[in-house]
């Protein structure tokens, strides 16, 4: 009862709203799509859905840099999220082999790569998370330490270290763009998120104004480039790189997550169980649905969503699909806690959880 009085509902919110805007998102760019040459509005609603995906993981990031000042390392801390992927990395292997087509080439380069995920990058985010949480011992000194004015100078070094590059790419309209490495991406959305704590009281109220502000305009460009530049722009005119609009490593999508992330903090939210219950088990449904094994058989061999591009049911379908898929990984990650923990009694030895004080920081 301790660790649920802890817990702000705001913040767990926040985490479930995330996993959705992913699971969205994958529904849009996992379903092998055939879109027609000309603009459609059904292209558009597909690639609305899909636009607000990397700002989910942007979201996760920012709670992790929120909290990211107090929270102490834990070498057992990357373990667990390891060992929590393997139940179902393994298990994603052998449906693959089973009901796959591409499972009957499995080789045992899959096998090593389903143990050793985090290794081999099996889920690019898990990857670069842990990552983030191994330079903890090097950047929560300086965040403790640190002033307010000093954050805002280290931020926006690492912001021109990832965008001075990508920059330099749309100048010379290079293919590439330079893009910067996720993990130093991930560096900059931390040292975001450690400022929205630091300003909080100013941005939750005498700035508040503006944090609308940006958040609507932002908004409005995340639906610009669906219904406009990727329809129109991006194969006719200089390349204007995804890092600017919406890609993970986008100054917009941060912009947006970070603005989403105020205002629905500053929101007075009673406490609900059903809020507490979901939110422990959202990171599972990442695990889960994203599988290099599973993204197949979901989206194109069980809703065979290419199929029902045309269909009158498209919207509904949609709305609903990426609902029924976080839903039954719910149940799937319930299921899973439930596993582990009756292991643990059996053997008295605890199985990897994830602690709600840790949880707090994913």
């Amino acid at each position: 009862m301790k660790q649920e009085k802890k817990r702000n509902i705001n913040i767990e919110l926040l985490r479930i709203l995330s996993m959705l805007l992913i699971v969205y998102h994958h529904y849009s760019v996992h379903s092998s799509w055939i879109f027609p040459n000309s603009f459609s509005k059904r292209t558009a609603l597909i690639n609305i859905i899909g636009n607000f995906g990397k700002i989910g993981v942007i979201i996760f990031v920012l709670i992790t840099g929120y909290f990211y000042s107090k929270q102490r390392f834990s070498v057992k801390k990357i373990f667990q999220l390891s060992t929590i992927a393997r139940w179902y990395t393994i298990p994603a292997l052998v449906i693959s082999f089973l009901f796959i087509e591409k499972g009957l080439h499995m080789s045992l380069q899959d096998i090593v790569k389903a143990i050793f995920l985090i290794s081999f990058s099996e889920y690019w985010f898990l990857t670069s998370f842990v990552v983030i949480l191994i330079l903890q011992p090097i950047l929560q000194p300086f965040l403790v330490s640190a002033n307010r004015i000093q954050k805002l100078k280290m931020t926006g070094l690492v912001i021109l270290l990832c965008h001075i590059p990508s920059f330099i790419g749309l100048v010379s309209q290079t293919d590439n763009y330079f893009f910067p490495s996720i993990e130093l991406v991930f560096v900059y959305v931390i040292l975001v998120g450690d400022l929205i704590k630091s300003f909080e009281q100013e941005l939750s109220n005498k700035y508040f104004k503006f944090v609308v502000l940006f958040f609507t305009g932002s908004l409005l460009l995340i639906i610009f480039k669906g219904v406009v530049y990727q329809p129109y722009i991006y194969n006719e005119l200089p390349k204007i790189p995804y890092w600017f609009l919406n890609g993970t490593e986008s100054i917009n999508a941060i912009i947006f997550a970070g603005t989403t992330f105020i205002m629905i903090k500053k929101i007075k939210i009673k406490k609900s169980r059903f809020i507490l219950f979901l939110s422990p088990l959202v990171f599972d449904v990442y695990l889960i649905h994203d599988n290099n094994y599973m993204r197949s058989l979901i989206w194109e061999k069980i809703f065979d969503n290419k199929n029902h591009f045309n269909s009158s049911f498209l919207l509904f379908r949609s709305l609903l699909e990426p609902l029924v898929v976080f839903s039954i990984c719910i149940l799937l990650a319930f299921f899973r806690g439930q596993i582990s923990s009756f292991i643990a009694k059996m053997k008295k030895v605890s199985l990897p959880q994830i602690s709600a004080s840790d949880k707090q920081t994913m």
